[in-house]
């Protein structure tokens, strides 16, 4: 009878472990990896040369 419950007791360890597992990913996989304050900035700046706005190529930019 005591194989039964430690037949049980190691399912119960093994879908645990598992449960842990799969909210460990989520946790990783939806929080952001970098701060918020840095979030608002602009990560890539794009900028064409071969065309500037005729007030931003005054201003030297």
């Amino acid at each position: 009878m005591s194989n039964r419950k430690g037949g049980i007791r190691e399912i119960t360890l093994v879908f645990t472990l598992a449960l842990l597992g799969v909210g460990l990913a989520m946790l990783a996989a939806f929080t952001p990896w970098y701060e918020s304050a840095h979030a608002e900035s602009t990560i890539v700046d794009v900028h064409i040369p071969l065309f500037d706005p005729p007030d931003m190529a005054a201003q030297g930019k």
